[in-house]
């Protein structure tokens, strides 16, 4: 086989690398599944991977929230605390409500993957969370004002990594298109 690392500019901690395997022989009882269930074992996995993802994004969207509300409490401004700001506040109030919705449909989703019906759930999980975590990220750094951006501050990578949780197990695009064929029945994939 072949290994190739590859370095990204999100979620370094995962040791990102490209394998190839080349003739290679799997014996008989090695094999997962029966000939044509490929398509539905691969599936199902994604659906677990989806539900991991969304999870992971409800954990750095919540410490990009408390990064914000611990730096709003404390960093002063014109003799007072930034949290007694309008607009901090409001940036605080819609990371919470961000953070709680993604929580409560990744919650759902893994009640659902109980309950062995969960690939509309697990898509509809991972869009959102994911989505949101971004979004609380960008709203995190906006409190953190120019710390938020330096390197080396923790807003800064949660910043770059709620970024890339929107790719693996299937981009937003492709989790809005498992939605829309559950919801529907019908394929907008051909």
């Amino acid at each position: 086989y072949e290994r190739r690392a590859v370095e990204t500019m999100v979620l370094r901690c995962t040791g990102t690398a490209e394998l190839g395997f080349y003739d290679v022989k799997v014996p008989r009882e090695n094999l997962l599944g029966a000939e044509g269930e490929a398509m539905r074992i691969t599936f199902a996995g994604l659906d677990a991977g989806r539900l991991h993802i969304a999870h992971g994004a409800v954990g750095a969207a919540q410490a990009a929230l408390d990064l914000a509300t611990d730096y709003a409490k404390t960093r002063v401004q014109f003799g007072k605390p930034i949290g007694s700001f309008q607009l901090v506040q409001k940036h605080i109030v819609d990371m919470t409500m961000r953070v709680s919705a993604a929580r409560a449909l990744s919650y759902q989703a893994s009640c659902a993957m109980q309950q062995g019906r969960a690939t509309m759930e697990c898509a509809i999980a991972k869009l959102y969370a994911t989505e949101a975590a971004h979004e609380v990220a960008s709203m995190a750094l906006q409190v953190h004002g120019g710390q938020g951006y330096a390197v080396g501050y923790p807003i800064e990578r949660i910043f770059r990594d709620t970024r890339g949780g929107t790719i693996p197990e299937g981009t937003t695009e492709i989790q809005t298109l498992i939605i829309g064929r559950e919801l529907l029945g019908m394929s907008a994939i051909a």
